[in-house]
């Protein structure tokens, strides 16, 4: 648990990184306001997600992106890939 813990910290964050989440990361911050504060939110976003995905793993998103968890999201999720 604590290895995966720490996997989740030494993600490296940089400008470029905290305003352009990936797609997998898009969908859990979607899953995580659709939830709102809910107690176990991250355990039950991961339920959702499946594919292994664990709490420690939303979590650690959760906190790269907390901005994104109010507000708008950023243009380039509703861009359509041609």
């Amino acid at each position: 648990k604590e290895s995966q813990e720490k996997a989740g910290e030494s993600l490296p964050v940089t400008v470029e990184t905290m305003t352009n989440p990936d797609e997998d990361e898009l969908r859990i911050i979607r899953l995580a306001r659709e939830l709102g504060e809910s107690p176990g939110r991250a355990q039950a976003v991961a339920d959702k997600i499946g594919a292994n995905m664990t709490h420690q793993r939303v979590n650690a998103i959760l906190r790269k992106f907390p901005h994104f968890l109010s507000g708008p999201l950023p243009e380039e999720a509703v861009e359509v890939n041609q």
